[in-house]
């Protein structure tokens, strides 16, 4: 496909290489495919996150949401996020940004940002499972917008969106910290979920937050 096209529909694709042309392939394009990284994902390595201790969770396995503090810090129940703090999500799926990027090239300087739909709830519960932000188009009321949402200047298709953290709606429980006694089922692993979603997907990163004084 030419430089600058996108398909928007069903469509064939073959692959070229030194003269070699392959069999005909039907593809479905989708807009975006939201997915935010987790630490025991391949991509990125975890040789660019910049963690104090390690992390052992409940299951006892490293794998949380890759979600940081403004120094480059994994948020942790040992090292939580604050209300009114602007933390920042990594991801990759956004879809299309402006300036539009090369697939396969490092991502530009400055940053290209989302240019398609994303919008984002918060959802104070314990250990809550990512899910698809309530939009009603029907109800004025103003989309929740990131403080900034596309590509990462460098890195290879890396997204990242900043939201600040507001205020919880009621008490918020802390969440359970060190080695546990406790059954899995009953700690508190995460006690904010941040909701992101898009034209054609969702997914959610859930985090702790140190509970207002």
């Amino acid at each position: 496909m030419p430089d600058g096209h996108t398909a928007d529909r069903p469509t064939e694709l073959t692959v070229s290489e030194n003269g070699t042309v392959s069999q005909a392939f039907r593809v479905d394009p989708v807009p975006d495919a939201l997915h935010v990284i987790k630490t025991c994902d391949v991509f990125p390595s975890p040789k660019v996150l910049q963690i104090a201790q390690p992390i052992i969770t409940p299951s006892g396995t490293f794998c949380v949401p890759l979600v940081t503090h403004g120094n480059g810090n994994l948020i942790t129940a040992d090292d939580p996020a604050n209300v009114g703090e602007e933390v920042v999500i990594w991801a990759y799926g956004f879809g299309v940004t402006s300036p539009m990027s090369t697939t396969g090239e490092a991502s530009p300087t400055p940053a290209a940002r989302i240019s398609s739909f994303l919008y984002f709830q918060f959802d104070f519960r314990v250990n809550a499972a990512p899910s698809q932000p309530y939009f009603n188009p029907l109800i004025l009321t103003p989309i929740p917008a990131p403080l900034c949402a596309g590509l990462t200047p460098g890195p290879v298709g890396l997204d990242q969106v900043n939201v600040r953290v507001p205020n919880p709606p009621t008490a918020l429980p802390r969440c359970t910290t060190g080695r546990q006694s406790l059954s899995p089922y009953n700690a508190v692993r995460s006690n904010l979920t941040i909701d992101l979603g898009a034209a054609a997907s969702f997914d959610g990163a859930a985090i702790c937050v140190e509970p207002p004084k």
